[in-house]
């Protein structure tokens, strides 16, 4: 059952999970009454397990309907486990897809523990980091008696007590930064200028040029490379960012272009002199230019 498989989930390329260690627990739920975990929810996945009785008190719970979930580099989500009775909670997410839950991926939940002969909920935020390795990867929970102790080291155990239930969970890749973009001819006063993407967006993705690098506007869509049709009015830097079309994710950097070859006009005027003869007008420096030639 803790071998290794292969797992679909529309829309993203997925791969194989490494094998996880199986955590050991001494006595487990001790027929039920010690750290049974009865409820999980984080984004779509909800879940409502029964109680694991017997050896080894593990369950690896398959990747699919409401038993798993997907999640995106740099957002947020309420975390929220219900259990009874008399236990601790601990929560990992391998987030680096190595195959060990790592100290530093360990999740705070609040509160982790409960010394009462009642069922409670513990509630945590998991932030998915922007490192994170896209694809399939795996969570765990693990509980325990509350006269012991639970750590961010004891995602494998040992344990006196409790269950440990894992779950399949995906990291939606973020899409890559565009490729950097280029000037076409050189720009003028009554034109302005011209930028080609010098590149397409892969399927199912969309570039959008950016007045900064953390743009987050769909109001200029890229054309495709060759195109030639972002006209620009100025010099300054462009910026070019791509956006997942379905998860609606933006790639974690923009390319960018910087443009300083506008012509250069005079200093613009300091005042202005009125006659009945003539009208000495405030003017752009490039428009300053365009009138001289």
């Amino acid at each position: 059952e803790d071998g290794i498989r292969d797992y679909k989930v529309t829309g993203v390329q997925t791969c194989a999970l490494p094998i996880y260690c199986t955590p050991t627990h001494t006595y487990g739920t001790s027929g039920c009454f010690y750290g049974v975990i009865s409820g999980v929810s984080l984004n779509t996945l909800s879940d409502a397990p029964a109680c694991l009785n017997a050896a080894p008190y593990y369950l690896s719970n398959p990747a699919t309907g409401t038993l798993t979930t997907s999640l995106i580099p740099g957002q947020t989500y309420p975390l929220t486990i219900s259990s009874y009775y008399y236990n601790y909670v601990g929560v990992w997410i391998d987030w680096n897809q190595s195959g060990t839950f790592d100290a530093s991926e360990y999740v705070t939940m609040t509160p982790n523990v409960n010394s009462s002969g009642v069922s409670w909920t513990s509630t945590g935020s998991v932030t998915v980091p922007l490192t994170a390795v896209s694809g399939l990867t795996a969570m765990r929970i693990n509980t325990e008696y509350y006269g012991y102790t639970m750590n961010s080291g004891l995602s494998c155990g040992p344990f006196t007590y409790g269950e440990t239930e894992d779950y399949k969970i995906t990291v939606v890749p973020l899409p890559a930064t565009p490729t950097t973009p280029i000037e076409v001819g050189s720009p003028n006063c009554t034109a302005g200028g011209f930028l080609d993407a010098n590149g397409n967006a892969p399927s199912g993705e969309t570039w959008y040029w950016q007045s900064s690098a953390s743009g987050t506007s769909t109001a200029s869509p890229a054309a495709p490379a060759g195109s030639n049709s972002y006209n620009i009015p100025a010099n300054g830097t462009y910026y070019l960012r791509s956006q997942n079309n379905t998860y609606l994710t933006w790639s974690a950097n923009a390319s960018s272009i910087t443009v300083s070859d506008f012509p250069a006009g005079p200093a613009n005027p300091t005042a202005t002199t009125r006659s009945e003869e003539h009208t000495s007008e405030l003017q752009s420096p490039c428009n300053l230019v365009c009138r001289l030639l």
